[in-house]
């Protein structure tokens, strides 16, 4: 339960900061002792010079709002120049730019990365309260709300520890704090398991859709050849020869239907924006964060004018099909609804226009498939952000049949795909029940 004041009187003294918010925070009640984190907590700001070992390769975490903390990824000490955070298990971390907005994450013994960037705030539990209830508390509704009202700063505004720390939040028992988390996570793993039937419809897809077309999956090769001949027109706009392209010749080579190039097969369209020709004071915008790669649907922001990223600089169309070429890998494809025309997206999609000729469904699924993905890998360039431009994407081989079982193929897939959104909605209702009777039952005085 919370309750709010509109009014309150403070002495001057008590004005620590310029920030009138701090004294119209959010009162929670609970049945249980309220507390601050900081009586539970300790700041852990130990830092280890990852730079002194320059030839070891170090495992990264990082932390999003959608999965809270993840393995991201493995950097030599030698491009690493500063000191980073040692993350134990049981630890919690946050982004104190984005907390507010959920960016928050708890080591498990399922994740493998060990450091953190020194960005982050790192925190670990005392035992009088467990790591998962704390983390489940910090991610509530009502949290989230004294999260935003702590936050301080006037361009960004950030969470410092001392902040976090001063946060009164209801602390039951032990015993009752694993209760709560044994009838949390009952329901998580029912949603789960619903979510695992969910996952094989779409695996079931790409397995139809590679027994329609009779391709294989693509494998590496265990013939090692010191010496190895190849065309000059083989090297594919790159001095370098990838033998990834002989293993995906194999992939494709029994297919059925006849195989084009992306530029034979399709239209690429381009139409430039410019924020100076616009009339409007701001426009929707598609940016590749927005990309349900699953449903492939793309979801617009409302941006002003004056605030348009440079990425902004292309329109799209009702019926087009956008491509992520930045991380192709990632799938980022999406198919835009006819509402969504004359909005605009980044420059990292290529825009593919509809045309009677090609269903547009089923070049989206194909794309996803293996023997595609693994071209956009062996053509796609650059070490950071790895990408693949025009000239290279019209280079993509896919298989073409005739409209008809273009169709044919992209319906089949569509009813599948509805089973699985169904099974998805199942899911995040019980996740979503599970969340609202945790905080019911902490933050409830009955």
């Amino acid at each position: 339960m919370v309750s709010n004041c509109l009014f309150k009187t403070v002495h001057f003294a008590e004005i620590k900061q310029w920030n009138a918010k701090q004294f119209f925070q959010t009162n929670i009640k609970s049945k249980y002792i309220i507390d601050t984190i900081g009586n539970h907590t300790f700041h852990i700001t130990k830092k280890t010079k990852l730079f002194d070992e320059p030839e070891k390769e170090h495992k990264i975490l990082g932390i999003s709002n959608e999965t809270g903390m993840f393995d991201a990824y493995s950097e030599l000490g030698k491009n690493i120049k500063q000191p980073y955070i040692y993350v134990e298990n049981g630890c919690l971390a946050y982004n104190p730019y984005r907390i507010n907005i959920g960016s928050i994450g708890l080591k498990t013994d399922k994740l493998n990365n060990e450091y953190i960037s020194p960005a982050y705030v790192v925190f670990k539990c005392k035992e009088t309260i467990l790591p998962e209830y704390l983390y489940l508390v910090l991610k509530s509704t009502i949290c989230n709300s004294i999260i935003r009202e702590k936050t301080t700063g006037s361009v960004r505004q950030t969470l410092s520890y001392d902040n976090l720390a001063s946060i009164r939040i209801p602390i039951p028992p032990i015993d009752i704090q694993q209760t709560l988390l044994f009838e949390y996570n009952t329901t998580i793993f029912e949603a789960q398991k619903i979510e695992d039937r969910a996952a094989k419809t779409y695996l079931n897809n790409e397995k139809y859709l590679m027994n329609m077309l009779n391709l294989n999956c693509v494998e590496a090769s265990n013939n090692a050849e010191i010496l190895k001949f190849v065309s000059y027109k083989q090297l594919v706009n790159k001095w370098e020869w990838d033998s990834f392209s002989e293993m995906i010749d194999t992939s494709i080579k029994d297919c059925i239907y006849p195989v084009k190039t992306l530029g034979q097969a399709l239209t690429f369209a381009n139409r430039p924006w410019k924020k100076t020709n616009c009339s409007t004071d701001k426009f929707m915008y598609i940016e590749i964060g927005g990309i349900n790669a699953i449903d492939n649907i793309a979801t617009a922001n409302e941006v002003l004018i004056a605030d348009a990223p440079s990425r902004a600089t292309q329109t799209v169309e009702g019926g087009d099909l956008i491509i992520g070429t930045t991380r192709p890998y990632l799938k980022r494809f999406a198919l835009i609804q006819d509402f969504q025309g004359g909005y605009v997206c980044s420059s990292g999609f290529q825009i593919i226009k509809k045309n009677p000729k090609y269903d547009l469904r089923y070049i989206t699924e194909v794309l996803k498939l293996d023997p595609i993905i693994k071209q956009f890998e062996a053509l796609m360039t650059g070490a950071l952000y790895p990408a693949i431009n025009a000239e290279q994407l019209k280079q993509v081989r896919i298989p073409i049949p005739p409209i008809e079982i273009q169709r044919k193929i992209a319906n089949h897939i569509e009813k599948k795909k509805e089973r699985g959104k169904n099974y998805y909605q199942q899911a995040n209702t019980l996740r979503e029940y599970a969340k609202k009777k945790f905080e019911e039952a902490i933050f409830d005085e009955t």
